[in-house]
């Protein structure tokens, strides 16, 4: 598969995962093989991303490192009430 076709396959099961925030998530293929760059809220949304993409027919590996594919998780503060 093309890689222009694959990367667009990726994003478009990416926007259909609720679990993943996919607006976040950066995709870059080459050779087969994806990246997934961005922030995520958490682990396991990282690790939803990563599972999710693995399971798209035509990616032979996915990169998404500490380097790659960031866990931040956002503090909430607390509204005065």
């Amino acid at each position: 598969m093309d890689d222009k076709v694959l990367r667009r396959t990726i994003i478009d099961v990416l926007d259909h995962e609720p679990s993943i925030y996919a607006a976040r998530v950066g995709v870059a293929v080459e050779n087969g093989i994806a990246t997934l760059t961005g922030r995520v809220s958490s682990q396991a949304e990282k690790a939803a991303a990563e599972r999710t993409v693995r399971r798209v027919r035509g990616v032979r590996a996915v990169r998404a490192g500490a380097g790659d594919l960031r866990v931040h998780q956002t503090v909430r503060q607390n509204s005065p009430g």
